[in-house]
């Protein structure tokens, strides 16, 4: 399935409505948030308008997400909101519902994912504000940081691993940076090559300093059980499918209902254009002679 989550009556497994809430909001939060390396119309343009969205509001609610009604989908979320999991926020420029996780609410929906907490992260972002300056933050050039070098290495500082398993590896470093991203505290660009660069902003340079001498904890290990293979193919389905409608133009005006596909617009324009009408003018003899019978 892409896109569609069954809620708990669909799962013989421990799942209730609230957790397959939580984890299609993470999975549609994590997608807008994973480092950009094709640089690619529309899909750049899409994640920077829905990451401002996201710092004022947060993802928007798709009840169409889950294979059920929408008023099951929305009270699943008032059921997640009671519970201090989920808030939610209107924009003054549309009808949209946008939800976003709570601290409690994104770490639980983490666990059920098998996916690292700020715990993880903490030494990533203390590394990184110990890497660069203070005053590299505003800076467009200076203060980033390889990807590779943020890698187990030897003592030159190149990654032990090569091949298919530093691309393991870097793809594992982008989900253990996750929760920095959603939060402002590290930021990421790419180059022509599709390598990625991190830099700490000021936010998480704050957050380092907090948490100096913190030596974090490990990443999650895989579970096997039935229930974490449920909740983890809950998010990548949601993860995916959110990630996916990336490659599509987003509409910008909210009070618009976005593109129609063109087996609808056209024969509508094709039924309803009216002909060019042709001008109205008299030719020269013809006035002469209108202007005789005067």
């Amino acid at each position: 399935m892409c896109g569609k989550v069954v809620l708990s009556e669909g799962y013989p497994h421990n799942m209730n409505n609230t957790n397959t809430l939580q984890l299609v909001i993470l999975g549609e939060t994590d997608a807008i948030w994973f480092p950009d390396r094709t640089l690619e119309s529309p899909k750049a343009l899409n994640i920077q308008q829905l990451r401002r969205d996201y710092a004022a509001h947060g993802v928007r609610f798709r009840p169409d997400a889950f294979n059920v009604s929408r008023q099951k989908a929305f009270r699943a979320l008032d059921e997640a909101v009671h519970a201090g999991l989920v808030t939610t926020s209107k924009n003054d420029k549309s009808k949209w519902v946008f939800a976003k996780l709570t601290d409690a609410g994104e770490r639980s929906a983490r666990a059920m994912a098998c996916l690292p907490w700020l715990d993880v992260v903490k030494p990533l972002v203390v590394k990184l504000a110990g890497e660069t300056n203070r005053a590299d933050e505003d800076s467009l050039t200076h203060g980033w940081i390889p990807e590779a070098a943020l890698c187990p290495g030897d003592r030159d500082g190149k990654p032990t691993a090569t091949g298919g398993a530093l691309s393991r590896e870097l793809a594992r470093l982008e989900m253990v940076l996750m929760p920095a991203f959603n939060r402002g505290y590290v930021e990421a660009r790419a180059d022509q090559k599709r390598h990625v660069y991190y830099r700490v902003t000021k936010a998480g340079r704050a957050f380092a300093v907090a948490n100096l001498g913190n030596a974090g904890k490990p990443d999650p290990e895989p579970s096997d059980d039935d229930d974490a293979e449920v909740f983890v193919g809950a998010y990548i389905d949601a993860r995916d499918d959110a990630y996916q409608r990336l490659d599509a133009p987003l509409n910008r005006n909210l009070r618009e209902i976005g593109e129609l596909p063109l087996p609808v617009s056209m024969p509508w324009c094709w039924g309803h254009a009216r002909p060019v009408a042709e001008p109205k003018t008299k030719s020269r003899t013809r006035r002469n002679a209108s202007r005789a019978a005067d």
